[in-house]
């Protein structure tokens, strides 16, 4: 069972639930755009009752408010994890983070460091990889090309790239559609601030990469086929067969166990 708290912070009122766990060693799960917590119904399931779960709706997602007058900001969000941290005098944590999530969880380890423990990232790419011109093209086209879509056409579209399988289309559509159009273009136009270079960037703590064999959003495959080269603190990167961008909702079997082995290494 999961406790409800809440979190005013930069004109958005978090909420975000905690399942209580026998040790101090925290787990902080971090949803995709325009998703919500529940993704990760499949994994807390698994999760040994040692350790503490929290789980939050990101700003302007499922429960959590935003006021009318303020966008989605990316950068709001890592500032929401640091003040959720601290409210629940949380010192460090392993971050789960699927797509937006894994951006996010990265962040938080490249400007707050101390705050995490280990990483686990499902379906992102790196935030500190060199864009190609083409790359950087697209990114600059995004909200150009995001808008001029209709809203139901959008919203279908958008659901569809989260998975394989009807039962995460038809989750992600269901969040989607609860988010709008608008709220959810600003969130992902507003991702762009996640791609920042830097070259000789290694992060300080272990990573296991875990991406559906079918994900075909964006740059994420090539980004995770060569991060361990460019990234000693990577342990494992696990392909999961028959699951598209959301790996874990697709085929949980496979991501639960390489999220288990991960926590046995790093946090037994």
């Amino acid at each position: 069972i999961m406790k409800e708290y809440v979190i005013d912070n930069l004109g958005s009122q978090l909420h975000y639930w905690i399942r209580e766990g026998e040790s101090n060693e925290w787990l902080f799960f971090l949803h995709g755009a325009g998703l919500d917590h529940h993704m990760f119904e499949s994994q807390y399931a698994v999760i040994p009752k040692r350790y503490n779960i929290l789980a939050w709706d990101a700003r302007g997602h499922g429960k959590s408010t935003i006021k009318p007058q303020v966008a989605i900001n990316y950068r709001d969000m890592i500032d929401d994890v640091r003040m959720i941290c601290k409210a629940q005098h949380i010192d460090s944590a392993t971050f789960i983070g699927q797509s937006m999530g894994g951006f996010l969880a990265q962040d938080v380890a490249y400007f707050h460091p101390k705050l995490v423990k280990s990483l686990i990232l499902i379906d992102c790419a790196r935030n500190t990889n060199k864009l190609s011109k083409l790359e950087k093209i697209g990114l600059k086209l995004q909200p150009y090309m995001l808008k001029a879509q209709p809203e139901p056409i959008f919203l279908v579209k958008s659901a569809k790239m989260c998975g394989k399988h009807k039962p995460t289309v038809d989750f992600a559509y269901q969040k989607m559609r609860q988010l709008g159009k608008e709220r959810l273009v600003e969130t992902l136009v507003s991702l762009r601030q996640a791609f920042h270079e830097d070259k000789k960037y290694q992060s300080h703590c272990p990573i296991t990469l875990i991406c559906g064999k079918e994900d075909k959003v964006g740059m994420i495959i090539k980004a995770m086929k060569t991060w361990r080269k460019k990234d000693k603190s990577v342990y494992q990167t696990v392909w999961v067969k028959n699951a598209g961008h959301c790996a874990n909702q697709d085929n949980a079997k496979p991501v639960n166990q390489a999220i288990l082995k991960h926590l046995n290494k790093f946090l037994a």
